[in-house]
């Protein structure tokens, strides 16, 4: 189906509704909630549902209506991808931009597959041992004893809220 007959679909679709139905698709075109358009025809959100349920004409338009805005945003993201990349190709290409910033913005557009440079492996590892497992104490105790671990191994222990 071309675009004008989509076009001509909906409005044929448009001319068969009432004007409150007419302006809760519209606000639905341009990409506004339920609640809001049912607000602004003066219905509620539970008529807009069940005109969608039994009218089919409507149902159609809202459809259709969705289909639109979901198309006009995919253009405007289109657009905005274009500028995005076009600003990202200026901060790079700009002389007075600092390495290490070029490198991040980099490492962002690709997605950080870019490794930073290699520090020095004479620096002690920073890494931290795990902590060990906590038992809960409501758990039998891991001692073997049957009883539970807050009655026999954990009496001191501090309670654990969530292991």
């Amino acid at each position: 189906m071309t675009h004008t007959a989509t076009q001509s679909a909906v409005i044929q679709n448009l001319t068969d509704l009432t004007p409150a139905q007419r302006q809760v698709v519209q606000a639905l075109a341009a990409g506004s909630s339920v609640t809001s358009a049912a607000a602004a025809a003066g219905v509620t959100r539970a008529t807009i549902y069940n005109w969608r349920k039994s009218i089919p004409a409507f149902q159609s338009a809202i459809d259709q209506a969705s289909l639109e805005y979901a198309d006009s945003c995919r253009d405007h993201i289109h657009d905005l991808r274009a500028k995005a990349l076009h600003g990202l190709s200026q901060f790079l290409d700009n002389p007075s931009t600092p390495p290490a910033l070029r490198l991040k913005v980099i490492q962002m557009i690709l997605g950080n597959s870019v490794s930073p440079p290699p520090t020095d492996q004479t620096q002690p590892s920073t890494e931290t041992a795990p902590e060990p497992h906590l038992v809960p104490r409501g758990a039998p105790c891991p001692c073997g004893s049957g009883v539970k671990f807050k009655r026999c191994c954990g009496k001191s222990a501090p309670p654990v809220l969530n292991p």
